[in-house]
């Protein structure tokens, strides 16, 4: 019992002392940023070193988030009533297109040239 307390009191040194804030940043394409906002700095010094002054600006929580940062290059600003962020889907589906698109260029180029994509990465190494 005395090790179970001990090791607790000294968890309770580890948590941060810091208040961190959220804010959410809206661009003007749409975009969002987010700022991890951690006490010290004034806000709108951290704000104008980012570039982001005068841009609308919210407080957000965790919740506000999507549940994984794997689309964040996608996130915007949803309208609707519940989380602040969503992912714009038409953006990525744009995206996963263009790859795509350039993928397929790559190959059509690589099978006139007859070569694998082994032997153009072999090639780029042998010319650097």
């Amino acid at each position: 019992m005395k090790k179970i307390l001990f090791v607790a009191f000294l968890l309770s040194f580890c948590v941060s002392g810091y208040a961190e804030d959220r804010y959410m940043v809206e661009k003007p394409d749409g975009s969002v940023s987010i700022i991890l906002y951690i006490s010290g700095e004034p806000l709108s010094e951290v704000i104008d070193s980012l570039g982001l002054t005068g841009y609308p600006i919210q407080a957000i929580t965790s919740s506000d988030l999507p549940n994984t940062r794997e689309d964040r290059d996608f996130w915007i600003v949803d309208d609707t009533p519940g989380k602040k962020i969503k992912i714009d889907s038409v953006k990525k589906q744009k995206k996963i297109d263009a790859v795509a698109a350039e993928d397929a260029d790559i190959d059509a180029i690589l099978s006139k040239l007859k070569i694998s994509k082994e032997e153009l990465k072999k090639l780029k190494k042998e010319l650097k």
